[in-house]
């Protein structure tokens, strides 16, 4: 029997837009592809971007900033697919933080002040007449699962909550302040990124990576109840949430083929662009894609 080529994946948090990654894994997906796959939770887009740049991780599920911040400066990362078109997101307010409007003077909680939801936050927070920094704070604590230990501690004000983290939050009583895909339907969050210097060489191991995830994704499409049990063991979170998280990807946020559209990568960009992103971001934005492997 051949022996399996080994790939490491970083992950920023157990999000479950990543669903198609424990699902390949737990159907045995890569095993029949001959590739041992394991992922590790580096906590942050930033910390995902620096593996991928170092090799310590072949694959990238995390948000594009990364990406497109390292094309938009001439290197080599590229986004190869997308496991969320659209954000999976709530944002949720601590008690007696009823409306957007009542943030102001607040601490709003994020995972990265450059990548991730940063700039939908303050795009969001605009819209209701909330700019930063002069009306509000962006405080670095962590991921979803800090941001709702942190909530319910009372220790910020509010912070975007992933699904199914928004339902469990909704459901301990903590306001609904909405979400951020009301006012950017489209956003590329959760997408499969690498380094083009090591995939171009290894196109068998990028192509059969890909092909299971995208078996993994139809599997949540398909048979819901399955996906949900697999994705439930492996993340802790109870079948019913998961079943209902899920069913939230498969509603359009989850890209079947794993193709991610222009226009998320366009809302990002410009996301980027507003916070004072450096570079070239046209460059980005036009060249950071290759979906070839697809």
């Amino acid at each position: 029997m051949p022996e399996s080529t080994s790939i490491n994946v970083g992950l920023i948090a157990k999000a479950l837009p990543c669903a198609p990654l424990w699902i390949a894994q737990r159907a045995g997906l890569f095993a029949e592809r001959g590739l041992d796959v394991r992922y590790e939770l580096l906590g942050s887009g930033d910390a995902v971007t620096a593996a991928l740049s170092d090799g310590r991780a072949r694959f990238g599920l995390t948000t594009p900033e990364g990406a497109l911040g390292d094309r938009a400066l001439g290197g080599p990362l590229r986004i190869l697919g997308a496991l969320a078109n659209q954000l999976p997101f709530r944002l949720i307010g601590a008690r007696g933080r009823d409306t957007i409007a009542s943030l102001r003077g607040g601490r709003v909680g994020v995972s990265s002040m450059t990548e991730g939801t940063v700039h939908v936050i303050q795009g969001m927070l605009a819209r209701h007449g909330l700019r930063y920094p002069d009306d509000y704070r962006l405080d670095v604590v962590g991921t979803h699962v800090d941001r709702w230990e942190l909530l319910q501690k009372g220790e910020i004000d509010a912070g975007l909550q992933i699904t199914p983290w928004d339902l469990m939050a909704i459901d301990a009583g903590f306001p609904d302040l909405g979400a951020p895909s009301r006012y950017f339907p489209e956003w590329a969050f959760i997408v499969v990124t690498s380094d083009s210097g090591w995939y171009r060489q290894h196109p068998g191991e990028t192509e059969s990576f890909l092909g299971a995830l995208r078996e993994g994704a139809a599997v949540i499409y398909a048979d819901r109840q399955r996906a949900a049990e697999m994705v439930a063991a492996e993340t802790g979170i109870g079948t019913r949430l998961v079943a209902a998280a899920l069913g939230d990807l498969a509603g359009g946020m989850l890209p079947q083929d794993l193709r991610i559209t222009p226009g998320a990568v366009a809302s990002v960009v410009q996301g980027m662009a507003d916070g004072g992103a450096g570079g070239d971001l046209d460059l980005a934005r036009t060249t950071v894609v290759d979906d070839a492997f697809l």
